[in-house]
């Protein structure tokens, strides 16, 4: 839905998430009696999906609710995020009490899909446009006016962690679920970042981000065998214009992202927060990724005499494989993809024209990196372009890095009977950034 517009001095509403344009696969469960033990028990009602012969799923959306307008004196709502265009599958869980223990179980309930011999094609999640701010309003404070997050254009696969207390301690159970796409195409599927609120005479709001635009991976195994990934995009939004220009939102993996899945948890004996993270994998074999773009959205123009803002970073053309995310690719071929920084001031980075293997997160640089292991593939003709500067400030062009390959620091990469060739980077290693084995 659409955020409603704020009052004098007040904040505009945020836009309403919006997901699941087409299909939804979610696990569940229902409580039965057991007049035995005069206790309920619960029944486990697994989502799984399987679709064969020549299944389309095309042309659905989901859409994020633009953000209100800000009143005078008030900041701009955010725009509404937006995930799955065409699926989504996602797991779930529950706890059962024992009165025999005293104590509480958790009930991983997984789910699945399995499409063999369809298409999953033209899907859309958009992220809400974020709103413009008042009169006075600020709509960059604490990222009001931002334009929404668009997750996966036409899969994701999201798995859950439970969260169980005992004894005075926090104990989290991944539950994980898998997609398998065989002989299946994944053609023109699109995530698009919202655009980012103008200011008015303040700062405008940032754009939102694109990850996955075909395929949104969290906490999950995605299988792709003998399937092609073509003409997919994930494309950030604008920044909002202002007295300073908002940034433009990145765009991340064109045709496939995939991130770990984690949880926080309190250790009482050092007072101190723990991230803990579980990993996803992806397995890629006797597939194509072709010309599939990801993209960072423009900076938003500077009014009057202030600076644009900096264009968004576009990484992973056709792939981008997050932070403890293993994934396994071997006979396939990566061609014609492109990581494209956003015009801006500066402009945005271009980086890992076919792939982009990502370092430790930012928010938990202890934990691993993404592991590639890349054997008997081609990744050929592939871009990495660094976005253009726009006038005002202190404009420069974004950096173009790693045509092919972008192995960021920390993470692991294995090449193996893999060629590497005919790639560009505007910038520096048109080939290859980064080390391998």
């Amino acid at each position: 839905g659409m955020g409603g517009a704020g009052g004098t001095g007040g904040a505009g509403g945020s836009g309403g998430r919006a997901g699941a344009g087409g299909v939804s696969v979610r696990s569940s469960f229902t409580p039965t009696y057991d007049p035995t033990t005069s206790s309920y028990v619960v029944v486990p009602l697994p989502g799984n999906l399987t679709l064969d012969g020549g299944t389309v799923i095309t042309d659905n959306q989901a859409i994020g609710g633009m953000g209100g307008a800000g009143g005078t004196g008030g900041a701009g709502g955010f725009g509404g995020s937006a995930y799955a265009g065409g699926v989504v599958v996602e797991s779930s869980s529950t706890t059962t009490y024992d009165p025999t223990t005293n104590s509480n179980t958790v009930v991983p309930l997984p789910a699945s899909l399995t499409v063999d011999g369809g298409s999953v094609s033209n899907d859309v999640a958009r992220g809400g446009a974020g709103g413009a701010g008042g009169t006075g309003g600020l709509p960059s404070v604490y990222g009001y006016g931002d334009g929404g997050t668009a997750e996966g254009g036409g899969i994701v696969a999201f798995g859950t962690v439970s969260y169980l207390y005992v004894s005075g301690e926090t104990q989290l159970t991944p539950v994980p679920v898998s997609v398998t796409l065989a002989n299946t195409s994944l053609v023109g599927d699109q995530a698009l970042g919202g655009a980012g609120g103008d200011g008015s005479g303040n700062p405008g709001s940032a754009g939102g981000a694109a990850i996955g635009g075909a395929v949104y991976n969290y906490l999950g195994s995605i299988t792709l065998t003998d399937a092609t990934a073509s003409g997919d995009s994930a494309l950030g939004g604008a920044g909002g214009s202002g007295t300073l220009g908002g940034a433009g939102g990145p765009g991340a993996g064109g045709a496939l992202y995939s991130v770990a899945g984690g949880g926080t948890t309190y250790d009482r004996s050092t007072r101190s927060f723990n991230t803990t993270l579980f990993p996803s994998t992806v397995t890629i074999s006797g597939s194509s990724l072709l010309g599939d773009h990801a993209a960072g959205g423009a900076g938003g123009a500077g009014v009057g005499a202030g600076n644009g803002g900096a264009g968004g970073n576009g990484e992973g053309g056709a792939f981008f494989n997050g932070a403890d995310s293993t994934a396994n690719v071997s006979d396939s071929l990566f061609s014609f993809n492109a990581a494209t920084g956003g015009t801006g001031a500066p402009g945005g980075d271009g980086e890992g024209g076919a792939i982009f293997n990502a370092g430790p997160p930012y928010y938990a640089p202890t934990q691993p990196g993404a592991t590639l292991n890349l054997s008997d593939s081609l990744v050929v003709a592939n871009v990495a372009q660094g976005g253009a500067a726009a006038d005002g400030g202190t404009a420069a062009a974004g950096q173009g890095i790693g045509g092919g390959l972008y192995l960021a620091l920390g993470s692991t990469t294995t090449l193996k009977k893999t060629v590497v060739a005919f790639n560009r980077a505007s910038t520096s290693n048109n080939d290859i950034y980064g080390t391998y084995e």
